[in-house]
């Protein structure tokens, strides 16, 4: 477990203005089960923030030295209304960790460009 673990995620929040970016951060206190590929977080993430990195600050030398440790993935509510919590009854938001394995897909299809030629990316 964390004693803590300041984070931060940067996003397009569905509660906010179209198109505007924001930034929160959060302490996280628990890492959750070790051997789970899922973060669970009280950090107020809503929706529209899917895919969104949670960046770990952690100091080295004179600065500060940033690492991702997972993906804003989904929230699981104590009841849904509309495809949303209902009341903002969050009871917690799932980050998927950053594996080993998934750190080497992000690797494998870091430089990935499509080429000219893939109709799918017109």
């Amino acid at each position: 477990m964390y004693a803590r673990c300041d984070v931060v995620t940067s996003g397009y929040p569905g509660d906010k203005p179209l198109g505007s970016a924001w930034m929160m951060s959060c302490s996280l206190t628990d890492k959750g089960d070790a051997s789970s590929n899922v973060l669970p977080n009280k950090c107020p993430i809503v929706n529209g923030q899917s895919g969104a990195s949670l960046i770990e600050g952690r100091p080295k030398g004179d600065g500060t030295r940033y690492y991702a440790r997972g993906i804003v993935s989904f929230e699981v509510c104590q009841s849904v209304c509309d495809a949303a919590c209902c009341g903002g009854k969050v009871q917690y938001n799932g980050v998927l960790k950053i594996t080993p394995y998934f750190q080497g897909f992000i690797d494998t299809h870091r430089n990935f460009r499509p080429n000219s030629e893939d109709s799918e990316f017109e």
